[in-house]
């Protein structure tokens, strides 16, 4: 008679696990009382087809019946893939009325392990596991699962419920306020009422939206060099909105890794830290990870430069790369400084023959209380002259050319003069120094912004601290050397290639010259580095900071170290960034430290070569130089791999096939500022950088102002991707140019002004009222 009994509550046990644990043989859609036009169809099906619920033997599912305590545990902790095989705690049981039964999972081990999640609680030490749950307690319940997921109602969110029990009030607004429960009317909630099996479906089928499904996630991949060699490696996933670790693993010997994530889903970081250290540097990928799937993500890391190698030079790299080396020669970087008149660009010059004196003042000899107009001069064909004073400077070189292939002026040009030899402190084995001239060209004509400034207009004229060698060849030369005297003057001056050649962003080539070439052969590729260490390369000389040892030159220098920074070293220890506050104020823009849109604190550089603080402080640190602009050459201006003014989604270097916003394709068609809207209006250069990247920085000026005092447009664009608001901080008296107002198209008088109160607040805005 016990063996019957016995058998009769197994069954039993059996018979309530399946009612809401297993699927069904009929499938979720197979249910007979759950019609596809049934209000709770998808999310019964859904919840289904993850085997978080089931039906009943006769192939219906009853929507309308309650679902008790126990069913609801379980339902709560498959749906968060907190159960596992093992039956767990069963020699020390949390509840006094649920005990293990013969190693039968259900009840007990569900109940275990929700209350080991801290989802469920009990009553003075029990859980009534058969009694109906409550719409109340289902909502404690479902917050408590949904964790962090679960964003918080802001400050005054009121429900409208007014029956909602106290001790219930937080959990019950932020279940609302996350969209997973509704009420029984506007004000009511009806907290004491049981919920039906269709109701906890359809709020657990929400609350995985808001955490991801249940299920095995897989990560895997393999980490190469960059010849697709595998490569050894400790693997760390981590979450990006927390830079916490959510899971570790070491690959294998072919550099192959494969780790389950659990119930995680959404942006992760897949960081590789080879096992040969000093060979490869470390890298990582940002993607996002699809749940229940297997998400491959392969990682290359690039091989580092061997210790004692010595640097190549152009030359010998064109050699072996005739692509890239008969493309790069013609990018800013290799074109930047020449020693004769090649790129001279004679808009603004006076002709052959006349003088024309310029509308501001510079200092007399590097006297800052006795200045003069600078005068340009023309004497002959090919001959040009600046005059200060009673002193001409005959300009020698230029440094900044034109835009290569259209021919076009572009950027800015400042003029070299020869050093006197006398006035050096160079030894006879250097290099050719020079000075450059206090005046400059923003040779830029888009929107008519070509105008004369002054350079250093009260710091200029002094062989010790302002020539090339002492303030420039730091950036613009491959391998510097440079030797100091203890009084900090340039003693010696020598390079590898006169302007920025393939070693300044691939490190010496010696060692990768010796191996016969090829990828990953001792040779550094910025593509496959960890974003900060590939920002680098180009924030040695895109940041402004001063150099470390001996202070006060205009690049990174670090004299006790390697002198130049190397590739991979820590800039900090080569850049000193306290140039804002040596060099005086308005070097950056900064809004309230409490401003929701910025929330660093920070908006925008103001003056240029500072590219990578902005990149730093902004929306995307992730995002690598190379992304966006292709060093090595392009058809397109400032080195950009695709066109930034392509007039569709399809052609637009931002959203085009490919691109990192090919997603965002929908602004063609839906937005207020569309491109073919724009193109419409006749703005034929329009891009997403016009708001993105507002151009707020200028060239040797800390702001452009114009002969109202208004500070307008700059020319070097911002790269926090921040638009600028029209109501940000002003700085020091000095307005940020804003993303609206940027090219004058919502400015008074401008293409399209802002009218009525929109243009009244702005100008109220501008002008501090």
């Amino acid at each position: 008679m016990r063996r019957r009994s016995m058998l009769v509550l197994i069954l039993l046990i059996l018979a309530l696990a399946t009612v809401l644990g297993a699927t069904s043989a009929f499938g979720a859609a197979g249910f007979s009382d759950v019609p596809a036009t049934h209000p709770f169809y998808a999310d019964i099906t859904r919840l289904a087809d993850l085997e978080i619920v089931g039906g009943f033997p006769d192939g219906t599912y009853k929507p309308d019946d309650p679902v008790t305590r126990q069913q609801f545990a379980k339902i709560i902790v498959l749906a968060t893939g907190k159960h596992t095989e093992a039956v767990d705690n069963q020699n020390d049981p949390t509840f006094t009325d649920v005990t293990p039964a013969l190693g039968i999972p259900y009840p007990f081990d569900y109940i275990e392990e929700a209350a080991e999640a801290g989802f469920v609680m009990g009553d003075e030490g029990k859980f009534n596991p058969a009694n109906k749950i409550t719409r109340v307690q289902l909502a404690l319940v479902i917050v408590r699962a949904g964790g962090s997921a679960l964003a918080e109602p802001p400050e005054g969110y009121s429900t409208g419920f007014t029956d909602v029990p106290d001790y219930a009030l937080a959990e019950v607004a932020k279940a609302k306020f996350n969209g997973i429960l509704d009420g029984k009317t506007a004000t009511t909630f009806d907290p004491y009422a049981n919920a039906t099996r269709g109701q906890v479906a359809k709020m657990v089928s929400r609350l995985l939206d808001k955490i991801g499904e249940p299920g095995t996630t897989v990560l895997q991949g393999t980490v190469t060099n960059t010849a697709g060699a595998g490569v050894p490696a400790h693997i760390v996933v981590s979450n990006p909105a927390t830079h916490e670790s959510i899971v570790e693993t070491d690959t294998a010997a072919d550099g192959t890794y494969s780790v389950e994530l659990a119930t995680h889903t959404g942006g992760t970081y897949v960081k590789a830290l080879p096992t040969a250290a000093d060979q490869y540097f470390e890298n990582q990928e940002y993607k996002s990870v699809v749940a229940k799937t297997t998400n491959t993500r392969d990682i290359k890391v690039s091989a580092k430069i061997p210790a004692g190698a010595s640097y190549v030079g152009l030359t010998t790299c064109r050699g072996c790369h005739p692509t890239q080396g008969n493309s790069f020669p013609n990018t800013f970087h290799a074109r930047s400084i020449q020693e004769d008149l090649s790129e001279f660009n004679p808009e603004g010059w006076p002709a052959i023959g006349e003088e024309l004196e310029l509308d501001f003042m510079v200092a007399l000899y590097g006297e800052g209380t006795a200045t003069v107009k600078p005068v340009l001069q023309h004497p002959a064909e090919n001959h040009y002259q600046v005059r200060v004073g009673d002193m001409v400077l005959h300009v020698d070189g230029t440094y900044g050319g034109l835009d290569v292939p259209s021919g076009n002026p572009e950027w800015k040009q400042r003029y070299l003069t020869k050093v006197p030899a006398d006035a050096s402190n160079l030894d006879e084995t250097s290099n050719q120094d020079y000075l450059i001239i206090p005046i400059q060209w923003n040779q830029n004509t888009e929107f008519d912004r070509s105008r004369w400034i002054a350079y250093s207009g009260t710091n200029w004229w002094n062989a010790n601290t302002r020539t090339f060698a002492t303030q420039c060849a730091g950036c613009h030369n491959t391998a510097p050397h440079i030797l100091f005297s203890d009084d900090n003057k340039v003693t010696h001056y020598e390079y590898k290639d006169l302007n920025i050649s393939c070693e300044n962003c691939h490190g010496a080539g010696s060692a990768h010259v010796a191996a016969g070439g090829g990828k990953a052969k001792a040779i550094v590729n910025p593509n496959f580095m960890m974003d900060l260490t590939s920002q680098e390369i180009c924030g040695q000389c895109h940041s402004r900071g001063d150099s470390v040892d001996p202070e006060g030159h205009e690049y990174p220098w670090n004299q006790s170290l390697a002198g130049a920074y190397p590739i991979g070293a820590d800039l900090s220890e080569y850049v000193s960034w306290t140039f804002a506050d040596n060099k005086g104020s308005g070097f950056y823009w900064e809004a309230a430290p409490d401003d929701p849109a910025y929330p660093s604190g920070y908006i925008a550089a103001n003056k240029h070569h500072e590219q990578i603080n902005d990149l730093v402080e902004g929306k995307m640190p992730m995002v690598k130089c190379a992304d966006c602009h292709n060093v090595h050459g392009t058809d397109f201006r400032r080195n950009l791999r695709g066109d930034p003014n392509g007039a569709t989604a399809a052609t637009n270097s931002c959203t085009a096939a490919g691109a990192c916003h090919v997603h965002d394709s929908v602004f063609e068609a839906n937005s207020t500022h569309n491109q073919a809207g724009m193109l419409d209006m006749g703005q034929v250069n329009n891009d997403c950088t016009w708001c993105h990247m507002a151009e707020t920085a200028n060239s040797a000026q800390a702001f452009n102002v114009d002969e109202a005092g208004t500070y307008k447009q700059g020319d070097i664009a911002n790269h926090t991707f921040w638009p600028i608001r029209p109501d940000t901080m002003d700085k020091d008296g000095k307005r940020v140019p804003d993303s609206c107002n940027m090219i004058g198209c919502h400015a008074s008088g401008g293409l399209f002004p802002m009218t009525g109160a929109l243009f009244d607040a702005k100008a109220a805005i501008i002008e501090g009222q």
